[in-house]
């Protein structure tokens, strides 16, 4: 499964074949944002979702249901379509990074205040959101193409029973994730708790217990504890991993809220004084 071939209205990142390390022979279409576009005529907070699916897929239910929610709450959608396997999750990056300048650079044109765009990521999209918000850069002024002019730094994220390291899963998924010539360095460059810096956007984070990559966040926590990045988390007692609000609308109802509310606070919701 994965975002539908038939969905419009898909904002290519890229212009005229211009993206770095596509291959035309995987099947894949163009990396691409399907906007969720909130009324109002001032400028509002954006959020770019990215589905899970352990960088094989997409999951659609982790993607346009919350889409729609952001929608209900004034808040601008955007589900990215990020490439997958046989793509690593360096292309995955390079995905949502575009997407974060491209939003910035346009962000009149879609009615967005370039200071409140955030990522939101489930799972596998949880560690790819994760992982921008720990390599990102501020824009390349010398870049024939001008948005790459712009920063790529998200201003918050919110992380959905992510994935943290990569270091407990075995050699051949590891070769589907990072490449069949990965290193330490490459490992380590993707495991989240071994990069937060003091610089990493503001942290809204959920999940359950239950979670086999639970022992994972805590190590993650520590880290953002120690670098003073704020840090909103909801740790629910039941659940298996994608435990969603397909399966406890209590768990979804209670999450949702509070995300809601912490949005607020930082700005994304509500009209600009």
């Amino acid at each position: 499964m994965g975002i539908p071939h038939s969905t419009e209205k898909r904002i290519p990142l890229w212009q005229d074949g211009q993206i770095p390390l596509f291959d035309d022979s995987t099947g894949q279409r163009e990396p691409a944002l399907i906007p969720f576009l909130s009324s109002g005529n001032h400028p509002k907070g954006a959020v770019i979702i990215c589905a899970g699916g352990s960088y094989g897929w997409k999951e659609p239910e982790e993607a346009f249901s919350h889409a729609e929610w952001l929608g209900d709450i004034g808040v601008r959608a955007f589900v990215l379509d990020y490439r997958v396997n046989p793509y690593t999750t360096t292309h995955a990056l390079m995905d949502v990074q575009r997407a974060v300048r491209f939003l910035r650079f346009n962000a009149s044109a879609y009615g967005i205040d370039p200071n409140h765009i955030a990522v939101m990521g489930f799972s596998a999209g949880g560690h790819l959101s994760a992982m921008l918000c720990e390599q990102f850069d501020l824009g390349d002024a010398n870049a024939a193409d001008s948005v790459e002019w712009v920063s790529c730094r998200p201003d918050a994220q919110i992380l959905c029973y992510p994935g943290i390291t990569f270091h407990t899963f075995d050699h051949d998924f590891l070769k589907t994730l990072l490449g069949d010539h990965y290193t330490e360095a490459d490992l380590n460059r993707t495991s989240l708790h071994l990069n937060v810096k003091i610089d990493t956007p503001p942290v809204f984070f959920w999940g359950t217990q239950n979670d086999f990559l639970f022992e994972t966040w805590l190590p993650f926590f520590g880290a953002v504890q120690k670098n003073q990045v704020p840090l909103t988390a909801f740790i629910y007692p039941n659940g298996e991993h994608g435990y969603g609000r397909e399966h406890d609308h209590s768990i979804w109802k209670h999450w949702s809220i509070s995300c809601r509310d912490w949005l607020e606070t930082l700005g994304f919701i509500g009209d600009p004084m």
